[in-house]
């Protein structure tokens, strides 16, 4: 298993259900890292995660032995802010938790006429703010979905 892992390229992992699941490193994580660190080879964590900041997440990983840098962390929330900064950073109207914001802070939230809304899970939902979402697309602006994912596996099962 070592020569393969020797000669691969580059790794990239989702973290959930590959290297945690609910919230706790799985079996071997630990191990694995060390492993690819030891033999310099690339590797990047991916998440579809939208409800924790790439802050929140470093730490949840180092917090249990998982010696990771933050910048070796992508996640969909993180993709979310390249994205607004690649359409020149409008004003935005954000539907996603309160630690995620922290990594929106650099944009401009606006609660009357935003150009773009970001969509991530979000717990806050009802018939209000759906309305309100709705009338901010019918008054011209923009969606960015975070991601598609209908369902994820924790430990009570997906």
């Amino acid at each position: 298993m070592i020569n393969v892992i020797k000669k691969a390229k580059g790794f990239l992992f989702d973290l959930d259900g590959v290297f945690i699941q609910s919230g706790r490193l799985l079996s071997g994580a630990v191990e694995t890292h060390k492993i690819l660190c030891k033999h310099k080879i690339p590797f990047r964590f991916l998440t579809n995660t939208t409800t924790k900041s790439k802050k929140t997440l470093h730490k949840l990983l180092t917090d249990q032995g998982l010696n990771c840098k933050e910048e070796e962390i992508f996640s969909a929330g993180s993709s979310g802010v390249h994205a607004i900064k690649n359409l020149g950073s409008p004003k935005c109207r954000l539907y996603i938790s309160e630690d995620l914001k922290k990594d929106y802070i650099e944009f401009q939230e606006d609660r009357v006429s935003p150009d773009l809304i970001v969509v991530g899970d979000y717990s806050k939902w009802d018939f209000n703010l759906l309305n309100q979402a709705f009338r901010y697309v019918m008054n011209g602006a923009q969606i960015l979905a975070l991601h598609t994912g209908r369902y994820y596996k924790v430990d009570s099962g997906l």
